[in-house]
């Protein structure tokens, strides 16, 4: 069974170059793209279904109308009834200690990684099944969960 990709990014272009990114690789991939939070938020709650969840979530934070903030507030609200966890890596353009202090709040976040989004980004993060991804990664933030 393919990876149920989502993406959330106000950036068309960033969001083709996942898309592209995870056709290439050696994983089977199905992405759903949103240029929107909150449509994004409507589509989890549509499909909370075990099958039908996203088995990651890439998000954005600055984002017009609902950021990247307002999801992951939203998606930790209904964390608990979602039929099983669904992970959050954070794809963002800059990494301060401020966005990952606030970042460690939200218990579906298991990384940041900076803009743009490589091959070996995926890799990294599939090989290490979310919950490390961080913590190893060459391409994310150092100490994110300390």
């Amino acid at each position: 069974m393919p990876l149920n990709l989502l993406i959330i990014d106000d950036d068309p272009v960033h969001n083709s170059i996942v898309e592209m990114v995870a056709r290439h690789s050696s994983h089977q991939i199905e992405c759903h793209a949103f240029l929107e939070a909150s449509d994004a938020f409507c589509y989890v709650l549509k499909n909370n279904r075990l099958n039908s969840l996203p088995d990651l979530i890439l998000l954005d934070l600055d984002m017009p109308l609902v950021s990247g903030w307002g999801f992951l507030e939203l998606f930790e609200t209904i964390g608990q009834n979602l039929e099983r966890p669904v992970d959050v890596i954070i794809l963002t353009s800059l990494i301060h200690a401020e966005i990952k202090e606030k970042a460690a709040r939200f218990n579906c976040v298991k990384g940041i990684f900076s803009k743009p989004f490589t091959e070996a980004m995926l890799e990294d993060i599939l090989n290490s099944s979310f919950i490390t991804a961080n913590r190893y990664s060459k391409y994310s933030s150092a100490n994110f969960f300390q």
